[in-house]
C-alpha cells in the first residue's frame, strides 16, 4: 500500500562511502538518518537503489556543492525499492541521505546499492529509460504528495514498458508493484486487485517470498475494501502463511490484523473483537504505535457495532491521541469521522459536525478519495438527522459518487441507505424502497450480513410508509434475525421500534406494545437518546390510538418523556437555525402531545388539560427564535474571541462571494449546471465551517455556559401581555386535527378544527388568488371556506378587539386580516380588527423584557433605497441610455438575479418618507451608498426605524440564496458584493423599534414545522428588532411607495402605533381605485409586539 511522509529534525550521522558496483546493509528505526557518499563521473548514468525491507524510507541525493539533485519517495510502504536515476553535471563527491521519516513504527532494514549503467546496447538504454521514468514518479510522489497521482501513474507505465522491452524482469515487477499501489490510491480498486495479482506471479516467479508475502497482504486488503471476503480471506491466508514460515513479525502482526478486518464484515464482531486485541498486543510489542492506534480504531468500530459507546469513545480517542502524536494526519481524520459518526448515533450532532469539520479540513490536504467520501456521506447521515434535507442531499449524492469511483462497495451500501432514509423522511416513500433495494443487493452481492441487515431494516420502514405492511414486517423480520446474528444492537432497537410501529399501523397494537418497550429498553442501553424518544412517540400514537381505560394518561407521559428527551438533544446544538431544523424534524411528536393533551380535557373536563395543550403549542413554537433573544439578554454575542469573530467575517464574507456568484451564474439565459453545482457545493463547505465556528463561539463565552434553556412561558403568565382589548388566537394544525386556543385576559377557550391538510390545502389556495390581480368571485369563495375553518368557532368572540394570531404550517402564507369577516364574509377583518402576527406568545414575553432593558436607538430613521443593480445603469454611466425599465414589480431571487431593474419609485417612496420627518431626522441611502457594507458596518443600531425599499430575493429551492438586493456595482461599474443574505441578517445588532422590508417576498422563508418561516422576517427579530413590517409576495412599486407613505404619516405624524399604521395605510390604499385589488395592499403584514 501507498505510504505516507513526514519530516525529522535529527543531524546526519557521518557518511559511509559506497563505491559503484557494491552495496551496503543498515538497519533504520523510525526518525533515522543514514549518510552515504559515492564518487561519480560526469556523463555516466548510475542506478542507485534503496531497498525497504519493513520500513518506509526517502532519498535525497545532493551534488558536490551541496546543491539538490533530486529528492524521491516511492509509493510503496515497507517493501520495496526507491530507485533514482543519476547523471551527473560534474564529477565529485555526491551525498546519498536515507531517511525514515515516518514516525510511530517499528524497525527494519534495508540494502543501498549503487551500479553504473551500461548504455551501449539497447536493452541497457532502455533499462536507463526505464529508471528515468521511475525517477520521475518518485521525485512528483515526494515534491507533489496530493493531487499527483495520476502524473506518478503514467510515469510508471511508462517505466513498466521500458523494463518489458529490457527484458528486466525484477525492474518490471517492481513497477507492477508501484502500479499497484497508485491505482489503489487513485481508488480503481479493480485495476489494483488485476495489478496486485499479477505482482504475486511475478515474486513467486522470481523467488522473492517477502515481496510474494507483501503482494498477498495488499491485495487482500483491497479485496477487503472491495467487500469480496472469501477471495480476501485467500489471500490473507497465503500472506499469512509466508510470513511465518520466513519469521517475519511484523508482516505476521499486519495480515492478522487484516483478517480481523474480514471477520468484522462478516458480522462476527466478538471472535473480530478478540481478533484485534491479539492484533494490538503483537503491535505494541514490536513498538509499531502507528498499528496499534489503527487497530485501535478497528476496536472501536466493533465496539460501536455491539451497542458499547462508552469503549468505542476510549478506544477513536486513545487511537486519536497517537495520530496526533506520530503526526498521522490521514489516520487522524479516519479517527475524528468514526467519533463524529458515534456523537451523531448518540445525538451529540454539534460535537459530530465539528469532527467532521476538523476531519475534512484535514483531507483537503490530503489525495484520500475513500475518506473524503466517508466524511460527505456522514455529513449528509447528520444534516438528514436535523432535518436539512436539501444540505443533505448534496453531501449524500457527491459521496455516492465519489464512493462508486473508488468501489467502495461496503461505503456504497452505507450511502444509499442514508439517501433512501432522507427520501423517505421527505415523503418520497417509493424513491426510499429503490434506493434500500439497490443497497441490500450490494451487501448480499458482498456477503455482508451487518449491511445486510441494516438495509433490510431500513427497507421494512419504507414498505410500511408506502403502505405494503406484509411485505414491511417480512423485510423486519429478517432484519432482526440478521441482527442477532451479528450482534448488531444498535440497529436491532431501530428495527423493533420500526416493526412496533408497522403492526400499530395494521391495527395490531398489542403485538406491537411489547415491542416498543424492548425498543425503549435497547435504545437506552446503547445511549440512542433519539431512538428512545422515537420509541416512546410511537408507544404515546398507539395506546392514544387503542381508547383503553387509562391509554390516554399513559400516552400523555410518554409523549412527555419523548420530549424530554428530544429537548436534551436540542439543547446541546449551539446553532440556532439548526436547533431549529432539528426540532422541526420532530414536530410530529410535540403536535401528538397536544393532540393527547387535547383530548384528555375532552374526556375529562374542566381538569386544566387544555391549559396544559397551549402550552404544550406554545412550547412547539419559535422555539429557536425564543433561545436568541434569551441570549440576547445575556449577552451571549458579546465578548467573543477576536480570532474566532475574524475567522468568522472571512468565512462570511467568502459566503458572501460564492452565493452573490450563484446568482450571477443562475441569472444568465444559458445558464452553466456544472459551474453553478461547483459553487452551490463550496457554498456549502463553508456553511458548515461557520455552523461549527458558530457552536465554537457559543461554547466557549462563559455567559452561554451558564445560559438555560427554559421552555416557554405559562398562560399565567402570557395573561398579563394581553389588554382588555386584545384577543390572542393559537393555531397548531396536527395530522388529523388542528386546535385553536383563544385566550385573553380573562381566560382560555379550546377548539377542535379540521387536520394539517385541509387546512394547508386551503390556505395556500387563498394566498394564491389574493396574490393574482382579479379574480374576485374565486377570491371571496376561498377566503370564505378558509375564515370559516379558522374563525367559525370564536366567531362570537371578535367582536371590534385587537387580534394577536400565532400562525402554524401554511398559515404563515396568509395575510391575517384579509380573511373575510365568519358572520359578514363581504367584509375582510382589516376593516374592523388590528391583526398582527407572532411567532409566538412566549416570544412576546421575551421580547418585552429584552426591550425594557434596552436604551432607545439615537437616531429616528435610516432609510436605504434605489441601490444599483447594474453597470448598464445610467448612474454609473452619465448621459448613457438605462436598460432598467422606470417601474415594475420588487422581485427578485433565483434566475432573475442577474436581471435586477431600477426600482425609481423607491426613491420617491424614501424622499416621501423622509419628508413626514423633521429636516435631517431621516438618514437616506441612495444609489452606490445603499450598499453591503453599511448594512454590516455597525451603523444599523444607531435608528430606531430602518427601512429598506429595494428588491427581495426569495429562493424557495435554495433558501440559502434568500436576501435583499442592495447595491452590485461600483461608481466605475466594476462589481462588488451586492448580495445582503440570510446569515449576514442574523448576524446584525439592532436597537431598532421597527424594521420594514418593503420588497417583494420578504415575508417568506423556509418552512419548519413549528418555527413558522425562517426567512428575512425571522433574521431581523434575531436581530433584535421586536417588529417587522414585509411582503407575502410580489408587490407594485408605486403602490407601495404610496402605502409606505401613509403608513409613516399615521406613525410620525398622527401618533400612531405600527399596527395601527399599517392597517390605516391598508385600508387607504385599498379606497383608491387603481389600487383596490388585495393583490396591491394585501401583502404587507406586520410581525411582532403592537405596543
Amino acid at each position: 500500500m501507498m505510504a505516507g511522509g513526514g519530516g525529522s529534525a535529527q543531524a546526519p550521522p557521518s557518511p559511509a562511502p559506497l563505491a559503484a558496483g557494491t552495496s551496503l546493509e543498515r538497519a533504520f528505526a523510525a526518525g533515522d538518518i543514514g549518510v552515504f557518499e559515492a564518487d561519480l563521473t560526469a556523463g555516466r548514468a548510475y542506478s542507485l537503489a534503496v531497498e525497504q525491507r519493513g520500513i518506509h524510507l526517502t532519498l535525497d541525493v545532493r551534488g558536490p556543492r551541496g546543491e539538490s539533485v533530486t529528492a524521491v519517495d516511492s509509493p510503496l510502504d515497507r517493501w520495496g525499492i526507491e530507485a533514482v536515476l543519476l547523471r551527473p553535471a560534474a564529477t565529485g563527491v555526491y551525498q546519498v541521505e536515507v531517511r525514515a521519516a515516518v514516525k510511530g513504527v517499528g524497525p527494519g532494514r534495508c540494502e543501498i546499492r549503487l551500479d553504473e549503467l551500461p548504455d551501449s546496447a539497447p536493452a541497457g538504454r532502455e533499462r536507463i529509460a526505464a529508471l528515468e521514468a521511475m525517477t520521475r514518479a518518485g521525485t512528483i510522489l515526494r515534491r507533489e504528495p496530493t493531487g499527483s497521482l495520476e502524473k506518478v501513474l503514467a510515469a510508471l507505465q511508462e517505466a513498466r514498458g521500458h523494463f518489458q522491452t529490457a527484458g528486466d524482469r525484477p525492474g518490471e515487477a517492481e513497477a507492477v508493484a508501484a502500479l499497484a499501489a497508485v491505482n489503489h490510491g487513485l481508488g480503481k480498486q479493480s485495476q489494483a486487485v488485476e495489478l496486485y495479482r499479477d505482482a504475486v506471479s511475478r515474486w513467486r516467479e522470481l523467488q522473492r517470498p517477502e515481496r510474494e508475502m507483501q503482494a498477498w497482504s495488499d491485495l487482500g486488503l483491497t479485496l477487503w475494501e472491495r467487500s469480496e471476503l472469501p477471495a480476501a480471506d485467500e489471500a490473507l491466508a497465503r500472506g499469512l502463511d509466508l510470513a511465518r514460515r520466513l519469521g517475519l513479525a511484523y508482516p505476521e502482526a499486519d495480515l492478522r490484523n487484516d483478517q480481523c478486518l474480514v471477520l468484522h464484515a462478516r458480522g462476527s464482531i466478538q471472535p473480530a473483537l478478540a481478533c484485534y486485541r491479539e492484533a494490538l498486543a503483537l503491535f505494541h510489542q514490536l513498538g509499531e504505535t502507528k498499528d496499534e492506534a489503527a487497530v485501535l480504531n478497528n476496536l472501536g468500530f466493533a465496539s460501536f457495532s455491539l451497542g458499547e459507546p462508552g469503549p468505542a469513545e476510549e478506544s477513536y480517542r486513545q487511537a486519536l491521541a497517537i495520530r496526533r502524536t506520530i503526526g498521522d494526519r490521514a489516520g487522524e481524520a479516519q479517527a475524528l469521522n468514526n467519533l463524529a459518526v458515534l456523537h451523531r448515533s448518540l445525538g451529540e450532532i454539534d460535537e459530530a459536525l465539528k469532527a467532521y469539520g476538523e476531519a475534512r479540513e484535514i483531507l483537503t490536504a490530503l489525495d484520500d478519495q475513500r475518506q473524503e467520501a466517508a466524511t460527505l456521506s456522514n455529513l449528509g447521515a447528520a444534516y438528514s438527522a436535523l432535518g436539512e434535507a436539501e444540505r443533505a442531499r448534496l453531501y449524500l449524492t457527491q459521496a455516492l459518487a465519489l464512493r462508486r469511483k473508488v468501489e467502495d462497495r461496503r461505503g456504497e451500501i452505507v450511502t444509499l441507505n442514508n439517501l433512501g432514509w432522507l427520501e423517505r423522511r421527505s415523503g418520497a416513500a417509493g424513491k426510499a424502497v429503490l434506493l434500500h433495494r439497490q443497497a441490500l443487493e450490494v451487501a448480499r452481492s458482498t456477503s455482508d450480513p451487518r449491511n445486510e441487515g441494516i438495509s433490510r431494516s431500513l427497507l421494512g420502514e419504507a414498505l410500511a410508509a408506502a403502505g405494503h405492511s406484509s411485505d414491511a414486517l417480512a423485510e423486519l423480520d429478517r432484519a432482526l434475525a440478521l441482527q442477532r446474528q451479528t450482534g448488531d444492537r444498535p440497529t436491532e432497537a431501530l428495527t423493533l421500534r420500526r416493526k412496533g410501529e408497522a403492526l400499530a399501523a395494521g391495527g395490531r397494537a398489542a403485538e406491537a406494545l411489547p415491542l416498543f418497550e424492548q425498543a425503549v429498553l435497547a435504545s437506552r442501553a446503547v445511549g440512542d437518546r433519539v431512538n428512545e424518544a422515537m420509541t416512546l412517540a410511537a408507544r404515546a400514537r398507539t395506546l392514544r390510538d387503542q381508547a383503553e381505560p387509562g391509554g390516554l394518561e399513559r400516552a400523555a407521559s410518554d409523549a412527555e418523556a419523548a420530549i424530554a428527551a428530544l429537548e436534551s438533544l436540542r439543547n446541546r446544538l449551539g446553532n440556532p437555525e439548526l436547533r431549529a431544523a432539528f426540532l422541526g424534524s420532530r414536530s410530529d411528536v410535540y403536535e401528538l402531545r397536544i393532540d393527547i393533551l387535547m383530548r384528555l380535557a375532552a374526556t375529562r373536563p374542566g381538569q386544566g388539560f387544555d391549559r396544559a395543550a397551549f402550552e404544550a403549542s406554545e412550547d412547539a413554537h419559535a422555539r429557536s427564535l425564543l433561545d436568541v433573544l434569551r441570549e440576547s439578554g445575556a449577552a451571549v454575542r458579546s465578548g467573543i474571541d477576536p480570532a474566532l469573530a475574524a475567522r468568522q467575517r472571512d468565512l462570511e464574507r467568502r459566503l458572501a462571494l460564492k452565493q452573490d456568484r450563484l446568482q450571477t451564474l443562475l441569472g444568465r439565459p444559458k445558464g452553466d449546471p456544472a459551474a453553478s453545482r461547483a459553487l452551490e457545493i463550496e457554498s456549502e463547505q463553508i456553511r458548515a465551517e461557520l455552523d461549527n465556528l458558530d457552536a465554537e463561539i457559543r461554547s466557549k463565552n462563559p455567559r452561554y455556559a451558564d445560559l438555560t434553556h427554559p421552555g416557554a412561558a405559562s398562560l399565567r403568565e402570557i395573561q398579563p401581555l394581553l389588554d382588555s382589548g386584545t384577543l390572542l388566537l393559537e393555531y397548531s394544525l396536527g395530522r388529523e386535527r388542528g386546535y385553536l386556543w383563544a385566550v385573553d385576559a380573562a381566560g382560555l377557550r379550546a377548539f377542535v378544527l379540521p387536520g394539517r391538510e385541509e387546512i394547508e390545502r386551503a390556505a395556500r389556495a387563498y394566498h394564491q388568488a389574493l396574490s393574482t390581480p382579479g379574480g374576485d368571485d374565486k377570491r371571496s369563495r376561498l377566503g370564505r371556506t378558509l375564515s370559516r375553518m379558522l374563525l367559525g368557532p370564536v366567531a362570537g368572540e371578535l367582536g371590534e378587539r385587537r387580534l394577536a394570531v400565532v400562525l402554524d404550517g401554511a398559515l404563515n402564507y396568509v395575510p391575517f386580516d384579509v380573511l373575510p369577516e365568519p358572520r359578514n364574509p363581504d367584509r375582510s377583518l382589516l376593516a374592523r380588527h388590528e391583526v398582527i402576527e407572532l411567532p409566538s406568545a412566549s416570544v412576546l414575553a421575551a421580547e418585552r423584557r429584552e426591550l425594557a432593558r434596552r436604551p432607545p436607538a439615537r437616531g429616528l430613521a435610516l432609510v436605504i433605497a434605489d441601490p444599483v443593480f447594474r453597470p448598464d445603469d445610467s448612474r454609473v454611466t452619465p448621459g448613457k441610455q438605462s436598460h432598467s425599465v422606470v417601474a415594475g414589480d420588487r422581485q427578485g431571487g433565483g434566475a432573475d438575479a442577474l436581471f435586477l431593474t431600477r426600482l425609481r419609485f423607491s426613491r420617491q417612496e424614501a424622499l416621501g418618507i423622509a419628508a413626514l420627518a423633521p429636516p435631517g431626522a431621516v438618514t437616506t441611502a441612495f444609489d452606490f451608498a445603499a450598499d453591503r457594507d453599511l448594512v454590516l458596518s455597525g451603523r444599523l443600531r444607531d435608528f430606531r426605524y430602518i427601512h429598506f425599499a429595494t428588491h427581495g430575493v426569495f429562493d424557495a429551492g435554495r433558501p440559502e440564496l434568500s436576501g435583499l438586493a442592495l447595491s452590485r456595482v461600483r461608481p466605475d461599474g466594476k462589481p462588488r458584493e451586492g448580495f445582503l443574505g440570510l446569515r449576514d441578517v442574523y448576524d446584525l445588532d439592532l436597537a431598532a423599534d421597527l424594521v420594514v422590508l418593503s420588497g417583494c417576498q420578504t415575508a417568506l422563508g423556509k418552512e419548519i414545522r413549528g418555527e413558522g418561516l425562517l426567512g428575512l422576517t425571522r433574521g431581523f427579530l434575531y436581530a433584535g428588532a421586536p417588529r417587522v413590517v414585509a411582503s407575502l409576495w410580489w408587490i407594485d412599486d408605486r403602490a407601495t411607495a404610496a402605502l409606505m407613505a401613509s403608513f409613516y404619516r399615521g406613525l410620525w405624524i398622527e401618533g400612531l402605533r405600527p399596527a395601527a399604521a399599517l392597517r390605516k395605510a391598508r385600508l387607504t390604499i385599498a379606497r383608491q381605485h387603481r389600487f383596490r385589488d388585495p393583490s396591491y395592499w394585501g401583502a404587507f403584514v406586520l410581525q411582532g409586539d403592537w405596543r
